[in-house]
């Protein structure tokens, strides 16, 4: 597959480290000016990567890992990519901060003032009108990866806007193995096999959705939301089950 990348890395929406993306597809029914008009968006969102570990991760070398920690992330996103080093978060909590993420608007204003309940978490959203629902209103198709708000526990729950799903479900979002996943609305569950690992499944969606979109003549412009746990530390598991990636 044949894409134009354009890498903007995004420091203030605290404490998560986000990475845009922008491609373009082939397209044999879209004029070039129409592409650049409605590039397709990929948003890739750690949780809890502050700079300077990022910072240091990158430039870490030992014989073990000559080229550093992430050569891949170095060379295809950091380097090539645009960094706004003096943005700035309003609320630097998660939950306040991925609302605002989704809607554009300042903590007071859309009313997500925490992680938990009263004030704040994924019952205190007010999912009708988002990102989401903006872009597919403007003939995007828009897909969710990962984590979403503190609080979704509802496996069968779909937010609008998302014409695909696969959402972290409740307490195991924090664990790498034994998690369930909603599948478009489908509670899939994983275990604690190798090829269950949270990050290496939650990429082999992100890579099936584009690989999917790709496949269509008509090329509809998407819009894809990833949000991994990694790195956060994991929680509300077993903790001598807590082993290292594979």
């Amino acid at each position: 597959m044949n894409m134009f990348c354009k890498p903007i890395l995004g420091t203030g929406l605290a404490p998560a480290f986000v990475f845009i993306v922008l491609l373009s597809l082939p397209a044999v029914q879209v004029s070039a000016a129409e592409a650049i008009s409605r590039p397709n968006i990929i948003v890739i969102m750690a949780d809890d990567l502050d700079t300077a570990s990022l910072r240091a991760a990158l430039e870490l070398q030992s014989p073990e890992f000559p080229d550093g920690l992430m050569p891949h992330l170095k060379r295809f996103v950091v380097e090539p990519g645009v960094e706004f080093a003096e943005s700035f978060v309003t609320f630097p909590l998660c939950c306040p901060s991925r609302a605002t993420y989704l809607t554009g608007l300042y903590p007071h204003n859309h009313n997500v003032l925490g992680n938990l309940p009263p004030a704040g978490g994924f019952y205190r959203f007010d999912d009708t009108s988002t990102i989401a629902t903006w872009l597919l209103a403007g003939g995007y198709r828009t897909g969710h990866i990962g984590k979403y708000l503190n609080g979704y526990q509802d496996a069968t729950y779909v937010p609008p806007g998302w014409s695909d799903w696969y959402s972290l479900v409740g307490p195991t979002t924090y664990c790498m193995y034994d998690y369930t996943i909603s599948s478009n609305g489908v509670p899939q569950y994983y275990h604690d096999a190798e090829e269950d690992y949270q990050t290496d499944v939650l990429a082999a969606y992100a890579e099936g959705f584009i690989h999917d979109v790709d496949s269509f003549d008509d090329i509809q412009p998407f819009f894809l939301s990833v949000t991994p746990l990694a790195p956060h530390l994991e929680s509300y598991c077993n903790y001598n089950d807590i082993r290292a990636a594979p």
